[in-house]
């Protein structure tokens, strides 16, 4: 696999993840740190999912989702 191809791959990875919605502690670290990530904003205790949070996402191309986080409220 070219290097290209490789960031195509984690590229395609965090999009998956993010279409997913609800999300685990492994994979909500993964989102926060990935490099195409701009921004994680915890938007509190989820209306829709009861007894998750809710976190906008912001990429680096504008491009947001909102994803729910399975357990403890993370990042305060």
């Amino acid at each position: 696999m070219k290097g290209g191809e490789r960031i195509m791959e984690f590229n395609k990875r965090l999009l998956k993840i993010l279409d997913k919605e609800i999300l685990t502690e492994k994979e909500f670290e993964f989102v926060e740190e990935h490099e195409d990530v701009k921004s994680v904003e915890n938007y509190g205790r989820s209306g829709r999912y009861p007894k998750k949070y809710v976190y906008d996402v912001t990429l680096i191309n504008g491009k947001r989702y909102d994803i729910y986080l399975k357990g403890e409220n993370i990042n305060g």
